[in-house]
């Protein structure tokens, strides 16, 4: 039997993302929600467009996870899966479906509209920095690279995730 589960959204992204040592929270013009945006230690950068969508890449600028439309996605290497959660009254499990190359161009696309609204934005000038946490002139200047090279080509697929096995 299942059950139904409400989840809250995040409530203070630029607080929860601990694991983002250099993190930036901006009001993006067009963007009902702020966009926090960091990196961690391994050098994976982190975008969160409020509370989603988000999408992560690897310290080569190659997809690793998304989140969009309340639908979980991770890189297999050729494609993408896409992982629901469906719940049981005593355990969680995630369903997975591999998205056709025709979805994966489709999903990548929308990514790929959002980091342009973005680099637009910060290129512009219009965007307000609300908060920080451990950035500097360099974590800005890295940033406006990536986001430069996200918008220059087509977006790329990290290599596949390990999976936990039992």
């Amino acid at each position: 039997m299942t059950r139904t589960r409400i989840e809250a959204d995040r409530e203070d992204l630029m607080a929860e993302a601990v694991n983002l040592r250099e993190r930036i929270e901006l009001k993006v013009p067009g963007i009902d929600h702020p966009v926090t945006i960091g990196c961690n230690d391994l050098g994976h950068w982190s975008f969160y467009f409020g509370p989603e969508p988000m999408c992560r890449f690897d310290s080569d600028a190659q997809l690793r996870r998304a989140v969009r439309g309340g639908q979980l996605y991770r890189t297999q290497g050729g494609t993408l899966a896409q992982l629901t959660r469906v719940r049981h009254e005593d355990v969680t499990n995630l369903e997975r479906r591999d998205l056709s190359p025709t979805e994966v161009e489709a999903f990548l696309g929308l990514v790929a509209a959002d980091l342009r609204h973005l680099n637009d934005e910060v290129i512009a000038g219009r965007c307000e920095v609300l908060r920080e946490v451990g950035t500097s002139a360099e974590f800005i200047a890295r940033l406006t690279s990536l986001l430069a090279r996200l918008t220059s080509s087509p977006l790329k697929l990290a290599p596949a995730l390990p999976t936990k096995r039992k």
